[in-house]
């Protein structure tokens, strides 16, 4: 039968692992169940970037190497769709009629409480959070956040979304219109979503324009024939209800992406290396209980609370400036809450890979080698004689055998495909910056011997420090 054998020895975390495993395990079971007259990759492509909406709402990392863009995958229809919002990566649009003359230009707005239109047009129901147009605004204006939309997609029933403004990203549009014709208003729930729009569903709602961006007519599963439309004046340019989007091009609205700000792709990158971290990072509760390789609790949960749900694509300028400035002060207070080796204690260094738990590393006091043992006693103490820590968090420490008096060396003779590290009857610092020496390092899942530490042959990876 078809076989995946996926060897885990250099994944260091499950973050890592679904990325390298999905969706390869999808690709298997293609090539396992389907037929080999039928095996066709390009369906195949069209189909697994479907899968992809599951994948999204699971919250999985996966391998986008072979996933079709929207202009490649179209679906059945050939329809360009938006890119959708999901919890770890937000795209934001304005919609812009596509109407002439005095409405040309507008663009959907949430109104917020102050707003000068709810004042301006109160004998059109004007009110907080309901849907109106109005001229588009420049950043740093209290009404830009309020112009821009989200499209966030029922993983149940793909092709309903929720409409999402940008400035309360916990609501969405109500479905329930307050009439079916055009005196109606849309008004929006600040703490609900509601997956009951559709795009693109009227003979001339959809198109691209010849700036790029594509336009699609929105009408809400809740009633027929009557589409989003921008009102004239005589509805005060309200968000309205109205049979044809054509009709006007009232009905009709432009996407216009919201562009990441100038450094956004760098703090992605950033975050995404300051999440692997934290899912690898064990924590201390209180002062009193910090110990070796832990960090402290309140510290991550801080950081975890800042960068939960953000995507800095998805951010202004501005916000992403001060979003920078959190992360760079939470980050750093995380890291400083790191529980190091300390002067003075001594401490026994024990695998912590499960086959070989509680195997320590020891000196019987006469090799020039150093040696490994499963019992204690065995003279498996290493007091911490001089420590230094660099600024990326590295720490380099001297190891003195507590029983023997002994140094561990900053040397190691190659034996085979081994490397045997040398005792030392005088002081040398053991430096733990170079992988190939060993590292303690608050980057890493505790302290752990990396790379190619060996003990007479025995591979030591994954070291548990235990005071």
């Amino acid at each position: 039968g078809v076989q995946g054998t996926f060897w885990t020895e250099h994944v260091a975390d499950r973050n890592l692992m679904e990325y390298l495993a999905l969706p390869r395990l999808i690709a298997i079971a293609e090539a396992g169940w389907t037929p080999k007259a039928r095996k066709d990759f390009a369906d195949f492509q069209k189909r697994i970037t479907a899968d992809t909406l599951l994948l999204n709402y699971g919250g999985y990392n996966y391998g986008r190497h072979f996933i079709l863009t929207g202009e490649e995958s179209g679906g059945e229809t050939g329809q360009v769709m938006p890119k959708v919002s999901t919890a770890e990566s937000k795209t934001w649009y304005r919609l812009i009629t596509r109407a002439t003359g005095e409405r040309a230009g507008k663009c959907i707005e949430l109104l917020r409480e102050g707003s000068p239109l709810i004042s301006q047009y109160s004998g059109k129901n004007a009110a907080a959070n309901r849907l109106w147009t109005n001229a588009q605004a420049a950043e740093g204006d209290a009404a830009y956040d309020y112009q821009f939309w989200g499209l966030e997609e029922d993983a149940a029933h793909p092709g309903h979304y929720a409409l999402v403004c940008k400035a309360v990203p916990a609501g969405s549009v109500n479905p329930n219109a307050t009439a079916q014709n055009n005196t109606g208003r849309w008004n929006y729930d600040v703490a609900a979503k509601n997956y009951n729009f559709v795009l693109a569903d009227h003979t001339s709602g959809y198109g691209r324009l010849d700036n790029g961006n594509y336009y699609y007519s929105i009408r809400c599963d809740q009633t027929e024939n009557l589409w989003m439309n921008a009102s004239l004046g005589g509805q005060g340019y309200a968000v309205n209800l109205y049979g044809d989007p054509a009709d006007g091009n009232g009905g009709l609205w432009e996407f216009a992406m919201l562009q990441a700000a100038d450094g956004a792709a760098d703090a992605k990158a950033k975050l995404n290396a300051i999440k692997a971290h934290l899912a690898n990072a064990k924590t201390y509760a209180t002062a009193e209980a910090k110990a070796p390789g832990l960090y402290g609790a309140t510290e991550k949960q801080e950081l975890e609370d800042l960068i939960k749900n953000v995507d800095p694509e998805a951010l202004t300028a501005a916000e992403l400036e001060t979003f920078v400035q959190q992360l760079d002060a939470k980050y750093a207070a995380f890291l400083a809450s790191f529980g190091y080796l300390e002067v003075g204690k001594a401490y026994r260094f024990a695998n912590a890979v499960e086959a070989f738990a509680g195997t320590a590393i020891v000196d019987d006091g006469e090799s020039t080698m150093l040696r490994h043992a499963g019992e204690t006693w065995q003279s498996d103490a290493w007091l911490v004689t001089k420590s230094t820590v660099a600024k990326d968090g590295t720490q380099s420490v001297q190891l003195k055998n507590a029983a023997t008096g002994r140094f561990i060396s900053t040397n190691a003779t190659k034996s085979g495909s081994a490397k045997l590290w040398n005792q030392n009857l005088s002081a040398e610092e053991f430096s733990t910056t170079d992988a190939e020496k060993g590292v303690i390092s608050s980057q890493k899942v505790g302290p752990t011997v990396a790379s190619d530490m060996r003990t007479d042959a025995y591979i030591a990876v994954g070291l548990a420090i235990i005071a």
